[in-house]
């Protein structure tokens, strides 16, 4: 929430995360006081783009989710539109206690399951050591099935 236009590269298709919200006033250094740099999403920046569009605060330090003076949205908006959109499409949120930060979990394991460099998930998402990335990993059956299929094919 507290990401600013000048924070994104939509030629490069890249964002730089340079500040994080300490409190609902304060806004300092992300996690770790780590700065990264994080891939863009073609789809993401074209919404980002219509976002940036219909905007009445496109200069650079503006935030990118802003009210109408200008002012971050917060956590709070954040929260409720996550809210509504679980409703709308029917997801169960509440009783899987889902939060907008459960879609890091989720991101994780897709990125893992389809064999990408741990490494590099672990840059892009902002994680400092194997061990942080561990907290997020939750396997499931189905993402073991792939070593099934692979013992299957031996013996075939």
């Amino acid at each position: 929430m507290a990401l600013r236009w000048r924070h994104i590269d939509f030629d490069k298709l890249n964002v730089e995360i340079k500040e994080a919200f300490k409190s609902d006033l304060e806004i300092g250094k992300p996690k770790w006081e780590k700065i990264r740099n994080v891939p863009l999403p073609a789809r993401t920046a074209i919404e980002l783009k219509k976002l940036r569009a219909e905007s009445l605060h496109v200069l650079p330090d503006s935030f990118v989710f802003s009210r109408e003076d200008g002012s971050s949205m917060l956590r709070h908006w954040f929260s409720y539109h996550f809210t509504k959109a679980m409703k709308r499409s029917g997801i169960d949120w509440k009783t899987r206690q889902l939060r907008p930060h459960s879609f890091r979990h989720s991101l994780n394991m897709f990125l893992r399951d389809a064999g990408y460099d741990s490494e590099k998930i672990r840059a892009a998402l902002g994680w400092s050591s194997e061990q942080v990335q561990k907290n997020y990993d939750h396997w499931k059956p189905e993402h073991l099935k792939g070593q099934a299929d692979i013992v299957d094919g031996i013996f075939g």
